[in-house]
């Protein structure tokens, strides 16, 4: 998680993102409700960490079979694991 947070704020530099976008974006890698009182309180734009968190989830289900695929992890073991760090 920490390197989605730091990513997330050195792309957002990178971009001239303003702060409240900047901060939405960091908090963007947790479930939705833990991320919308996150942002909350760090003056954060919680429509946006919404819409952030839920296109970071779909593109990590999108994009989760083609990796599981691709490494040939064939374990359901293995895949959960993988899948739920």
């Amino acid at each position: 998680m920490s390197a989605g947070v730091i990513s997330a704020f050195y792309l957002a530099k990178l971009f001239s993102f303003d702060q409240e976008t900047t901060y939405s974006l960091m908090t963007r890698s947790i479930s939705t409700p833990f991320a919308m009182e996150l942002t909350s309180n760090i003056d954060g734009s919680v429509e946006l960490v919404i819409l952030f968190t839920m296109i970071t989830g779909i593109a990590g289900v999108a994009i989760a079979d083609m990796s599981l695929i691709a490494l040939k992890i064939n374990s359901r073991f293995a895949q959960g694991t993988a899948l739920g760090n």
